[in-house]
């Protein structure tokens, strides 16, 4: 297999957000993705199929991903490929990511218990795993649910624009 840097074959605009081919240093064509996302084009004779994402970040920051990163998308929006909106990370990080917003957005709650009527169980994921506590009180109860709603989203703060 040839190696070549994808920098000398593609182009990045920043303020259009688009994509060009290079074709003897010159801008010859813009690329666009399908509607999975996906991005498969003839450069230079070198036939290129990637994500649309990976492709952007990879022409801007002149390297490619590791074999342990992936791209992130901010904006929780994988059509938005800006440049602004992609950030690199470990396969961890994303998946503590997705499973902080699966917790927040439904998984993680209250419930009252099937056949004590004064018990309650807390309900959540934690390391792919769905976990609950049983508890005597409500007291408790919904105190360990807001700790665990604040602890997450401050986390996801890091990361993620909007939620």
């Amino acid at each position: 297999m040839q190696d070549y840097k994808l920098e000398d074959l593609f182009e990045y605009d920043m303020q259009n957000n688009a994509l060009f081919v290079l074709k003897n240093k010159v801008r010859h064509r813009q690329v666009f993705p399908d509607e999975n996302m996906n991005i498969c084009v003839l450069a230079d004779n070198i036939k290129i199929r990637m994500k649309y994402s990976i492709l952007v970040w990879s022409v801007v920051h002149k390297r490619r991903l590791k074999p342990n990163e992936v791209i992130f998308h901010k904006d929780l929006d994988e059509s938005n490929n800006c440049i602004y909106n992609l950030v690199v990370m470990t396969k961890k990080e994303r998946f503590k990511i997705k499973e902080g917003l699966k917790n927040i957005t439904g998984t993680l709650r209250l419930l009252p218990h099937p056949s004590d009527s004064y018990r309650y169980i807390l309900e959540y994921r934690e390391n792919g795993r769905l976990r609950r506590e049983t508890f005597e009180d409500i007291v408790p109860a919904k105190k360990k649910l807001a700790r665990m709603q604040v602890k997450i989203i401050k986390f996801l703060g890091k990361y993620v624009v909007s939620v």
